[in-house]
Formats: C-alpha cells, structure tokens, sequence
C-alpha cells in the first residue's frame, strides 16, 4: 500500500510541476519575506480565515525555498500523499478488508478533489493540511473508541488543534466524533434525547477537545469579519443539485464538461446506481448501517450548506463546482463505506459459507467501482490538469517577463518609474490583498526585487502578455494651479480641481507633478467616492520635479479629489487627466488588428484596448 501511495505522490507531482503559483501566492509570499515572525504576523488573515499554521508554512518557504518554484511543487505532492496515507491509516482503524482499504486509497489519491488543490500552493496547503489533519485526529479517535488508549486520545486532540490552526470550517469536527462514538461505532447507538448526559458522563474523552474547540471558537468570533451575501432558499436548492452531481461524477473518474460523450453519462449513471445499490444493501444486511449514511448525510449537507453561505450569494451556484470543494466529503464517503462494512450483521450467528456470502456483494460493487474510476480518471486528470494550470502557468510567465525586462532597464541605468497596473487577473480581490494588488509590489519578490527608482525617471507599463513597453501620455484635461505655481496639501488635508474627462477604456490615468518635504500616500477619487485607489507621492532624489501616475477607477470624470492620508506636505503644481498608449508602433506579426503607425490604448490591467494614431511627443507631463 505504501508503494501505491508513492506512486500517487509522484503522479500528482508530474501532474502540479508547471503550477502552483498564482498571485494569491506571491500576495503570501511577500508577506512572510517583509514580516517577522511574530504573533501579528501569525493573526494577519488570508482571505478571510485564521491560518497561523500557513503562516509559518509561508515563512519555511520564503527562508528555505525562495525563487525555487520546484520546491512549492514538491511540498504540494508532499501534502497530498500525506492526506492518502492519513486515509489509509484511518481505514485501518475501522477495516481489515483489504478490498475497502484499495477502494479508499485508490479513490481519494486519484480523485480530481485531491489533485485539484495540489496545483496552486496557497489553496493547496489550505485544503490539503485542513482535510490530513481532521482525518488524523478521526482516524486516532476511532482507535480510541476501540483499543480505549488514552495516547490515541492526546494524539487526536493535536491532530484536532493543528486542524484548527489552519482553517475554521474543523470546528464542526466534534459533531462528526459525536455522532461516530455513540451511534456508528456503538453496539447500540445512544437515542438523542441521552446524548447530552452521555457526553457528560464521558467527559475525560471529551474535554481535551471540547477545551480546543471552545478556544478556537471564542478566537473565530473575535477574528472573523463577515464578507457573505445570503444565499436565497433556491441558490441552496440548486447548490446542492449541482454538488450531488459533480460528486457521482468525480467518483466515475470525470469532472465538469468532460461529459460530451453519452457513454461518459451512462458511466456516471452506472455509478450513481452502484453507490445506490451499496447503501442500500448495508442498510439491509447489517444492524444500525442506516446510521452511518445518516451520518455521511450529514457531514454532506454541513459542508456545502456552509459553502451556500459564505460564498453562493456572492459568486452563485455554479461556484460549488470548485473541485476543491469536495476533498472532505470524498474522504467521509471512503469513511462511511468502511463503517458500514464493520456493523453486526442482522443473523446472530453465521457459518463460514453464509460469511462468504455476505462478503461477495462489498467485493463486487467496490471492484466495479474502482473498474469505472480508475480508467477513466487516469484519462481526464490530465486534460483537468492543463486546464487549471492555464491560468497559473500564465502568471507565472507573465512575472518572469516583467521581472526580466525591469533587470535589463536596471541595468541600463536609466531611472524608471513602474506605471502601477493593477495585477495579473487571477483571483486577486482589491481591498483583501491591499496594499499588495498593484503590480509594482506583486513583482518585489524573491531574488530580483524591484528596487524604488527616482520619481520622474522613464515611465514604463507591463502589458497584459508581461512585456515592459515605454508610455506616452495621450492628455484629455489638465488643470494647473492658477496661483503661486502650486496648492499646499497638509497631512490629512485635501484638494479638488475641475477636470473633465472621458476615456474609452475602464478607467482614466492621472498625472500628478508636485514637490514633497516627505514621502506620502494619497487617495485620488473621482466622482464616486466610494472607488478610490491609493497612490503613493514619492520625494525623488531632490523632492523637485516630481511627478505621480495614478489610477481612478472610472471612465469619465468631472472632478479629482486628493486626499493626503500619511506623509507631507505636499505641493500639486497640476493634474492631468490622460490615456497611455505604449509607445512602440504595432507590427502586424506582434499585434494582429493594428496598422503600421498606430499604438495600442493601455487600459489599467494593462490590456492593450485598442490600436490608434501614435502620439507625436512625450507630452507635457514627462521630462
């Protein structure tokens, strides 16, 4: 079995070696080279969960690993082969059917929700941390339950913490141990209305558990910032639809739309009626087995009830058809058919000719199901593959452009100004990352930082393939100060000028030239108040001269609000609304859709929006 599990291992990594690097990551990264590792470092969220355990994760990495992207890869495969063999010692605890332990192990190391998270480093270590050490702690508490060793007791209560130590969604985990001590693993399973006192009765088990969930939720209540839209009674409805089938089909080796070919449908039916036939037969043959589907049911209906309402009202339904999504589920299916292989069978007593009969139907229907999964997911995992790795793949190539040509500006000598793009597009939320979303700070990482240049040097932009292209500026409005050459800014003061300007891309430019005693941040608005971005106004080598580029994130304006947040006093000289254009020609090979003697309309992802007439000049705004 050990065998089986490194082959998983090694195939997962074949699979992840060109992924597992997304903004996200770099985001992460950042922060554990910039931050000592201290208890607010520890506490910093990540999107929203207290993950101190991936804290220290990312700190390892950014000592040990930094610039080595194989290295992230490695640990990911890592990771998963520890989930698959968590798996296989649990199975342990409850089986010795060897068939069970092939099933389980087969289906949870090849299956689409365990290679999912091994292809992106941050949702990776997430998932597959969370699920290894939940499935630990109930693999150590099922041998509790039957050996009663009190080492396997402590064991589960560190696996638990660890749990906890990585996401918030283990807290339910005591619910699941509940309901397997007293009613799955149980002889006679414990009616309702006695739990409470049993649990009490028991409280030498319970309460080195019940200590790390009480503190761990108090922790969670003080932590969490709620960012979730209710899900509405349909969208629940309808996720649940969508979860079910995404489920059988990820158990007959395919996932999402894949299932083009009738025979791929067929496939996925055979299997829904086999898991049918299989719980149905346990719930006849064996004592008390309709417990241990309850349970499943409702372990089920727990996780993406929980998903209905932190994340369907804000992205929809379709969002449960993330495969990462279903890594515990999986895990508490190959969990539940063990269980319920291990209930009394209904006859008290049995020869050895009726025990062989008993065992053929198990052998049968898990054979038949490891016959469907197998083939087929060996087939689609790949393709699954290549189509996650897309978008990763991409902003891995995307950063090592940039990264490469701002080493040959640098190495030229010139000063350049970064015009502040936001970042690559791949799962970047402004306001969670912040102050990290602009590309500028995603590229200061690992060995290549971008070092500060003086304000006012060349100005360059990274367009949306990676490549640094020199700007021009295209001028809709300026305003200038009509008095002694420049309005003075306090900390924490303000100032508005009249400008209007409409641009044909998403958002407008703004060029700001000013003079600062120190460094500050800004916060330029336009019209609407409540979209705003943050600029930073650097002094530059003699605090003369200097200029700004800043975004606003709307596409016509009729006023500009600076608001100094930190550092100053500043000076504002004038305010010019304008569009960049990269300045080098199109040539019809590079940039399909362009005429000889146009440019391409730089819009603030650095997408190139359109081709037009090269401006002649630098404009007034650049030196």
């Amino acid at each position: 079995m050990s065998g089986l599990i490194l082959v998983q291992g090694l195939w997962i990594f074949n699979l992840n070696r060109r992924s597992f690097i997304l903004v996200d990551d770099y985001l992460f990264l950042q922060q554990a080279i910039e931050s000592d590792l201290s208890v607010d470092y520890l506490r910093t969220d990540m999107f929203g969960h207290f993950s101190p355990l991936l804290r220290i994760v990312y700190k390892l990495m950014a000592t040990f690993a930094s610039g080595q992207f194989i290295y992230f890869a490695i640990v990911l495969a890592l990771f998963a082969a520890g989930v698959i063999a968590a798996v296989a010692f649990m199975i342990r605890q409850i089986s010795t059917r060897p068939i069970v332990l092939w099933y389980a192990v087969i289906t949870v190391g090849f299956a689409i929700w365990t290679l999912r998270p091994a292809l992106v480093f941050t949702n990776g270590i997430h998932v597959l941390l969370a699920t290894g050490f939940s499935t630990l702690a109930v693999a150590f508490f099922i041998r509790l339950c039957v050996t009663g060793s009190r080492r396997s007791l402590w064991a589960a209560s560190a696996a638990y913490l660890l749990a906890v130590l990585v996401q918030e969604k283990p807290l339910l985990l005591p619910l699941t141990l509940v309901l397997l001590r007293y009613g799955v693993l149980a002889e006679t399973s414990c009616p309702l209305r006695r739990l409470p006192r049993q649990v009490v009765r028991d409280w030498s088990t319970w309460a080195p558990l019940f200590v790390i969930w009480l503190l761990s939720a108090i922790n969670q209540i003080a932590f969490y910032r709620p960012n979730v839209a209710p899900a509405s009674v349909d969208d629940v409805i309808e996720t649940l639809g969508l979860s079910a089938r995404a489920f059988v089909q990820s158990l007959a080796g395919f996932w999402g739309d894949v299932l083009d070919p009738p025979w791929r449908v067929a496939a996925c039916w055979l299997v829904l009626l086999l898991m049918v036939a299989f719980v149905a037969w346990t719930s006849w043959a064996r004592r008390g087995a309709w417990i241990v589907w309850a349970l499943f049911a409702v372990v089920y209906l727990a996780n993406f009830a929980l998903l209905a309402w932190g994340r369907v009202g804000l992205y929809g339904p379709s969002f449960v058809l993330e495969a990462n999504y279903y890594l515990e589920v999986g895990v508490c299916w190959v969990m539940c058919v063990a269980l319920a292989l291990r209930r009394p069978l209904r006859r008290a007593a049995l020869d050895g000719r009726a025990r062989s009969a008993d065992s053929w139907p198990a052998v049968a229907i898990l054979t038949l199901l490891i016959a469907i999964f197998l083939p087929h997911v060996l087939v689609t995992a790949p393709r699954f593959a290549d189509r996650a790795i897309g978008s990763a793949s991409a902003v891995r190539d995307y950063l090592d452009n940039a990264n490469g040509d701002l080493d040959r500006l640098r190495q030229a000598g010139q000063p350049f100004d970064v015009v502040p793009t936001l970042a690559p597009p791949a799962y970047i939320f402004a306001g969670i990352t912040s102050p990290y979303t602009e590309l500028v700070n995603v590229l200061r990482i690992f060995h290549r930082p971008v070092e500060p240049v003086p304000a006012g040097g060349r100005p360059v932009i990274v367009d949306d393939a990676g490549v640094v292209r020199d700007t021009r500026p295209v001028v809709l409005d300026e305003w200038t100060d009509p008095g002694q050459g420049c309005s003075r800014v306090e900390p924490g003061g303000q100032l508005e000028v009249p400008i209007t300007a409409s641009s044909s891309t998403s958002g407008l430019w703004l060029v700001v030239r000013y003079t600062a005693e120190s460094d500050a941040t800004a916060q330029v608005t336009g019209f609407d108040n409540s979209r705003y971005f943050d600029t930073a106004l650097p002094t530059g080598l003699d605090g003369q001269g200097t200029l700004a580029i800043a975004r606003i994130p709307d596409p016509a304006i009729d006023a500009v609000r600076i608001r100094l947040l930190n550092g100053g006093p500043v000076c504002i000289a004038t305010v010019a609304a304008v569009e960049l254009v990269a300045a080098d020609p199109a040539t019809p090979d590079r940039d399909p859709g362009a005429m000889p003697g146009e440019c391409w309309l730089v819009d603030q992802t650095g997408s190139r929006v359109q081709p037009q007439p090269c401006p002649a000049s630098w404009g007034r705004q650049f030196p």
